[in-house]
């Protein structure tokens, strides 16, 4: 029997019973995540901030302001903040229905987190169908939804609109994908909602996808006659991020023009206390590997895990020798043109962002706009976490099609089978040790709680939920010290 996990095809169209069956099969294991986020929230460093601002807007509601107001009137002891006018607001526009039909502020943010690894491995699977038939796209979607980067943002550091970008990228990219080798409308408008869609998800993974659309453009461009046919190639490309681009124009552009009008740029405390780009790169040999579990995790200063799947990583480069033997054979549908370069373009991705993410690259840091575009070497574990998991399902690609040729049909499914199983499970385990996080109690989120949120989310400092501090003295940026039990109010 004829076996190809190949894709005969360069770009695959999923019909719809395919999507319902990957559905139900990433629908199936995001429910063994679901005991990460009840019935205690992890305590990540930024998950109570994002609690306040889901509090802020179902309070806006209440009180008849628009959903999509972009002032928190409680914010800042009732001052007010234009916080949503800056960030992205998709993650609370999601979680805030939610909020507003019974579940509590908290618990409405940790189901649109749950929900996100769902979306993940699903548009994974999309993206490696791409490229891929169904059994190594699989091992891509569970790569990436087990990926460590996505669970780190769940839980240690509590990055809900991050998180839920990075669900939505490979969704982008494969309609991105789609789009680019056939140039239709219908196409190009489904990857241009994709794309205004991220952009409205978060301020930096956006970035990302948009820079991603381009590098696989220039994949397609064709060589005719002696000629390169480099515009007809770009032209799907620019035509989805104009569209993006306009349709998301009703957020990004106000705040471009109105950020010169806020204190962001200042240097000074407490306004100049956040993260710098140079505290938070990775060495080289830290980039892959185990997470050293300390024996008392809730320790002054914890250590953060941030690193890609050890199974992973080891896929893709057992993907790349694979790869490269079979380059050198010259046979199989591994060296069509448009399969070659798609598997460079998402080396060089993997290799590019890692680069970015270790010290080797702090002048490019300093002399780049990386710091305004990125913010942080560490972020660049997302699109490198989403490459490292579609070369993941390289090799179970050409191996399916090694063990497949020439067998009989049941012998085949059964070989695919055990890919399936024994691939899945070495990424699959990668992930586990993030899915035991550490719990915290959410304080009330009143009125009044949201009113004093910011007084002491907005200096970046980690605080032990219920006002303890934990870390740097409150007067040594001139704020004072929050009293324990500060946060007991009922919902």
């Amino acid at each position: 029997m004829k076996n190809n996990n190949l894709a005969e095809r360069p770009y695959f169209v999923l019909n719809w019973r395919e999507q319902m069956a990957a559905a139900l099969f990433f629908l199936g294991v995001s429910l063994l995540l679901l005991p990460t986020f009840w019935p205690q929230p992890a305590c990540g460093h930024d998950f109570l901030t994002h609690v306040y601002r889901v509090a802020q807007i179902g309070l806006n509601a209440q009180e008849g302001v628009p959903l999509f107001h972009q002032w928190g009137q409680h914010f800042v002891r009732g001052y007010g903040n234009p916080i949503f006018a800056f960030y992205a607001p998709v993650t609370y526009w999601l979680a805030t229905p939610f909020h507003l039909v019974g579940l509590e502020a908290s618990s409405a943010l940790r189901l649109v987190a749950w929900l996100a690894f769902f979306l993940a491995g699903w548009g994974a699977y999309n993206l490696g169908r791409c490229y891929f038939t169904a059994v190594p796209a699989f091992i891509v979607g569970l790569a990436y939804l087990f990926a460590p980067y996505l669970l780190y943002n769940a839980t240690q550091r509590g990055a809900i609109p991050e998180l839920l970008g990075l669900a939505l990228l490979p969704w982008a990219l494969a309609a991105g994908i789609l789009a680019l080798a056939r140039p239709r409308p219908r196409q190009i408008i489904l990857a241009g909602l994709a794309f205004g869609l991220l952009v409205l998800t978060h301020n930096v993974i956006p970035n990302f996808g948009l820079a991603l659309l381009l590098l696989l453009a220039i994949g397609q461009i064709k060589r005719d006659n002696g000629r390169w046919h480099v515009w007809p190639s770009f032209k799907p490309a620019v035509a989805i991020i104009l569209l993006a681009l306009g349709l998301s124009l009703f957020f990004w552009l106000p705040a471009l023009v109105e950020l010169s009008y806020t204190q962001s740029g200042r240097t000074d405390a407490p306004f100049g206390a956040g993260p710098e780009f140079g505290q938070h790169f990775l060495p080289v040999t830290e980039l892959v590997r185990w997470p050293q579990v300390t024996a008392d995790p809730t320790l002054l200063n914890p250590p953060l895990y941030r690193y890609l799947g050890v199974g992973q990583s080891l896929l893709t480069l057992l993907g790349i020798g694979l790869f490269l033997l079979r380059l050198w054979w010259r046979r199989g549908p591994v060296t069509r043109p448009a399969l070659k370069r798609s598997v460079v373009a998402w080396v060089l991705v993997v290799f590019v962002t890692l680069f970015f993410a270790t010290p080797h690259s702090r002048w490019f840091w300093l002399h780049l706009p990386l710091p305004e575009l990125v913010q942080l070497p560490t972020r660049l574990l997302g699109p490198a976490s989403l490459a490292v998991a579609l070369l993941a399902g390289l090799p179970v690609a050409i191996m399916g099609q090694w063990l497949g040729s020439g067998s009989q049909p049941g012998r085949w499914g059964r070989n695919n089978l055990a890919l399936l199983l024994g691939c899945g499970l070495a990424v699959s385990v990668s992930g586990w040790p993030w899915l035991y996080p550490v719990r915290c109690d959410v304080p009330g989120v009143s009125a009044q709680a949201v009113a004093e949120a910011m007084q002491w989310t907005d200096s970046g400092q980690v605080l032990r939920w219920g006002g303890r501090r934990i870390g740097r003295n409150a007067a040594s940026l001139g704020r004072p010290v929050a009293p324990t039990g500060r946060f007991n109010a009922p919902i």
